[in-house]
């Protein structure tokens, strides 16, 4: 929807609409760094009492 959006604001501008998409990833890329998994994985084993790798 951005890139069809960002086309239709700028006239057909498909450089700017192509560019904004990037800018998604790299927010995406960003963000991601933020993650801190050794966290999540002991809070998902609290919540259930096992690692998340572990069947049923």
């Amino acid at each position: 929807m951005t890139y069809g959006l960002v086309t239709w604001l700028t006239h057909g501008n498909h450089r700017l609409a192509i560019a904004s998409t990037g800018l998604f990833f790299v927010v995406g890329l960003a963000l991601r760094t933020r993650v801190n998994v050794p966290r999540g994985l002991a809070a998902a084993v609290a919540a259930n009492g096992k690692t998340p790798s572990q069947p049923g």
